[in-house]
């Protein structure tokens, strides 16, 4: 009976097993190729970064190469002569070589050798005999003393006599060591001739080759060149909270040539990175990485797609990744991380604007943001307004502001849009508020115009106001004065702004009475000139503390009490009532933060992003109201340029908790004090007539031809004693440093608090101290010092007092060369900066008039002091020094 057989047995599967052997295969290389090449794209770039930085180096060793057989072949057809071995061709050095070569073998140079040798033979048994008895003599002093030690005398006598024929022996064997010496030495220097003239030519030929020897190097290493990631790990900063989990760079995988001279020209990711040397010098890649300022996904390394995509993982294009690649002018929003207290920063410019336009607006009277919390009220007081302004002027302001300033910050609020007549309610409330003002110094009583227009022109009025298109447009341009206010009210105000408002800007020029009438009557002259041209009616006048007006009904004020809190005028002005009130609107401390999902786009059409939204806000701030929606954000006329420069800046508001070793403040310590200082002079507008920081000056070029300037600053903190500084920011009547100048240094009633920030700034800018205080006493001199120092700063020498004053005389020649006092150094100089300033004054202040007589001693006269530059000005200021005021 046959076996009975399974019909599964029978079935073959070989087909289905191959088919799914394959199928395992075709994935194991499709796993392998996706994760070894396709997720690679690293790789991909490093090679072709070797491929393009070997054909640069093979370009340059052409051109290399094309240039140097040019200065072969002319090096080459002229004549070997001792006077030129430096410059001979490559064929004429190997011909030195050669003939090198030649003479090493010849006959009378190897019979020297041999003699050489066999003089170095009898030489190393010479010294071989004196080791010897060396040794013996050694053998016999141990057996002596031996002998000694156990009272052996006899034996003793024998090995002294023994010690003392040894010395005698070596004596002998070290002095013809010594004679073999010299006659090894003589026959040696014969040899030493050969061989150094065949190295001469050898190393001249190595130093011909060695571009070429270079290059060739660089070839070979990038040939030899792997592939590997690059990566940092440094800390997550800004975005650890409370844990800090550090962040991991790969960037430099692909961007190899980012921290390479070299490469500016060409495109990413091959491309130098701008400003290299300045930039890493001072954000080292292995300390800050890259994703820190730029952002993106630093730990990625594969590119779907082409770059800068949707789903370029990489640069952070990916959507659901919120931190996309920053570039261009956007990537300054990371400056703020580290330095949100800098009010100055290099290659940060957008970002720096942003930051001034968000505190000159007055942004932070409605909106709190931390690092700003000392922001002052940026528009004028509103406590004595109705002594000031015209009514009716009040109200087209508020309306209008740009037709009676089209320069000004004041924004256009969104009054009389749901409801007409807001404006003159707040018109009521503002007014029938407005405490009295009692005219200080009196009725405006008349003045030469004439006589005010050259005081206008020169005691610094320009420095900060524009009147016909001409001087600085920090403060208002006062063509149309008059028709806000009332001659009475000018002629107050000049002559002690703070009686109206004591914190106001304006400082005291110190104006006399009959000062400030003239430069009133020239104000009302001008505009009233300007009147009569364009046609216009006059205006009316200011209330003058309490004039009946149509604006004095009680109801209209409580309503435009409330539109003021609406409103939040109070942000910017001083108002009665609102001393206490808080900000109108949102922090903004972690703004450029928000999600999208948080912003109310309204029924627009603008696309959903962050960046968008803003400028759309900013552009129009009603542009996103609905039905249910309101916003009373006032309208600041923005150009685009400034929108944009406001966006970048509110972007880098995160809050990021950063390590305090990364604030500039931290690793610079003098650094708050120097931006507290430098905000505090761009407020006070020092700049309209001082140069500071290299910039400034603006009053220059609209003083007369020949008019002395207000001196320039730079370098001001190492060279005043701050103890004189700190008097003169108080007062600075209290000493005339240069009478001639017309522009009048102000007095800003500086508390000591202010006055001691800006000493920290100009000593910090200079890096010296400025709580140091020195000696005043004078310098006790020799006679001789003193007559080498008067010979010095004498006509025969220095001249000095052609240029400085002298007792309070000037000097003769212009203003514009002329030097403060210097009687007045003792009081108001530091000792140790006057022998630097005599080598160089350009290194603490560029620009100025006053020349280096002794940068060294070759520039010293040699005949007094030996012509020692140091001790010729070390005289030069202890005379200074004791010089009487």
């Amino acid at each position: 009976m046959a076996k009975e057989t399974d019909p599964i047995e029978l079935k073959s599967y070989s087909k289905w097993l191959f088919v799914l052997g394959s199928l395992f295969f075709a994935v194991s290389v499709w796993a392998f190729y996706s994760e070894m090449i396709d997720r690679r794209s690293w790789k991909r770039y490093q090679r072709e970064f070797n491929t393009l930085e070997l054909k640069r180096v093979e370009e340059e060793y052409a051109k290399t190469k094309e240039a140097w057989e040019i200065e072969d072949k002319r090096r080459d057809q002229l004549p070997m002569t001792a006077e030129r071995e430096d410059d001979l061709s490559l064929r004429q050095i190997r011909l030195k070589i050669e003939q090198a070569e030649v003479n090493m073998e010849s006959p009378e140079l190897l019979k020297t050798k041999d003699e050489l040798q066999e003089r170095k033979n009898r030489l190393s048994d010479g010294k071989q005999r004196y080791g010897f008895a060396k040794a013996d003599q050694d053998e016999v002093f141990y057996e002596w003393k031996h002998a000694l030690e156990h009272k052996k005398e006899q034996e003793a006598a024998h090995f002294k006599q023994e010690y003392t024929e040894l010395e005698a022996k070596i004596r002998e064997y070290d002095q013809k060591v010594k004679e073999l010496e010299s006659w090894v030495a003589e026959v040696q220097s014969v040899v030493t001739r050969y061989e150094q003239e065949l190295k001469k030519w050898k190393d001249k030929e190595k130093v011909y080759l060695e571009p070429f020897d270079k290059l060739e190097k660089k070839k070979k290493a990038i040939r030899s060149r792997g592939l590997e990631i690059q990566q940092v790990v440094i800390d997550d900063l800004g975005k650890g909270g409370v844990i800090s989990w550090g962040a991991v760079d790969r960037c430099e995988s692909c961007h190899v040539s980012m921290n390479r001279d070299g490469f500016e020209n060409e495109k990413n990711p091959f491309k130098t990175h701008p400003h290299r040397s300045e930039i890493f010098g001072a954000h080292p890649i292995s300390e800050f990485g890259c994703t820190t300022c730029h952002q993106g996904q630093g730990r990625a390394t594969q590119i779907k797609g082409e770059p800068m995509e949707e789903g370029d993982f990489v640069h952070g294009f990916e959507h659901h990744w919120p931190e996309h690649l920053l570039r261009g002018d956007a990537l300054q929003s990371s400056c703020n991380k580290c330095h949100q207290d800098q009010w100055q920063l290099n290659f940060a410019p957008v970002y720096l604007k942003g930051k001034k336009l968000f505190w000159d607006l007055g942004c932070t009277g409605c909106h709190a943001v931390k690092g700003f919390e000392e922001a002052q009220k940026i528009a004028p007081s509103l406590l004595k307004v109705r002594s000031k302004v015209d009514p009716e002027w009040l109200i087209r302001w508020i309306k209008h502001p740009e037709e009676y300033l089209p320069e000004t910050n004041m924004p256009t609020p969104p009054v009389d849009i749901d409801a007409p007549g807001q404006t003159e309610k707040i018109a009521a409330y503002l007014l029938q508020s407005s405490s009295a003002y009692s005219f200080p110094f009196g009725q405006y009583p008349g003045g030469s115009s004439q006589e005010g227009k050259r005081l206008f022109e020169t005691v610094g009025c320009i420095g900060c106001h524009t009147l016909k298109g001409q001087g600085s447009a920090l403060a208002p341009a006062l063509d149309r004065i008059m028709e806000k206010t009332t001659a009475d009210w000018i002629y107050n105000w000049i002559q002690d702004p703070k009686t109206y408002n004591p914190d106001a800007r304006m400082p005291d020029l110190r104006l006399t009475s009959q000062e400030a009438a003239n430069i009133t009557a020239f104000l009302t002259k001008e505009n009233q000139a300007r009147r009569a041209v364009e046609g216009e009616a006059p205006s009316g006048s200011a209330g003058g503390g309490g004039d009946a007006s149509p604006y004095d009904d009680p109801e209209e004020a409580k309503e435009g009490f409330l539109l003021v809190s609406q409103f939040g005028c109070y942000g910017c002005h001083a108002i009665n009532g609102f001393e206490k009130a808080s900000r109108l609107s949102v922090e903004l401390t972690d703004f450029g933060k928000k999600e999208v999902s948080l912003l109310d786009f309204g029924d627009t059409e603008v696309p959903r992003n962050w960046e968008d939204w803003l400028k759309g806000k900013l552009k129009n701030p009603r542009m996103y109201l609905n039905e249910k929606t309101s916003s009373k954000m006032p309208n600041f006329r923005l150009k685009d340029d400034e929108i944009d420069a406001l966006v970048l800046f509110l972007k880098g508001l995160k809050n990021e908790k950063v390590p305090p070793r990364y604030l500039m403040t931290y690793r610079r310590p003098e650094q708050q004090a120097i931006d507290e200082g430098r905000r505090l002079v761009e407020r006070l507008n020092c700049r309209g007539c001082h140069v500071i920081e290299g910039e400034g000056g603006l009053i220059q070029q609209h003083l007369a031809e020949g008019s002395a300037f207000p001196p320039i600053l730079d370098g001001i903190g190492a060279r005043v004693r701050p103890e004189f500084m700190f008097k003169f920011l108080k007062d600075p009547s209290f000493k005339k440093i240069r009478p001639w100048v017309d522009v009048r240094m102000p007095t800003f009633g500086f508390d000591d608090q202010n006055t001691n920030r800006v000493l920290q700034y100009f000593s910090g800018l200079s890096g010296v101290r400025s709580d140091f205080y020195s000696p005043t006493h004078p310098p006790s001199m020799s006679v001789e010092d003193r007559v080498a120092a008067e010979n010095l700063i004498s006509p025969s020498y220095f001249s000095c007092y052609s240029c400085h004053a002298r007792n309070n005389t000037p000097p003769p020649g212009s203003p514009t060369q002329w030097g403060p006092d210097l009687a007045l150094v003792r009081e108001r100089i530091r000792p140790e900066f006057i022998p630097e300033w005599l080598k160089d004054p350009q290194r603490f202040t560029p620009g100025v008039v006053m020349p280096g007589f002794l940068p060294d001693d070759s520039a010293a006269p040699q005949d007094i002091l030996g012509g020692n530059s140091k001790k010729q000005a070390e005289v030069i200021r202890d005379y200074l020094l004791n010089l009487n005021p």
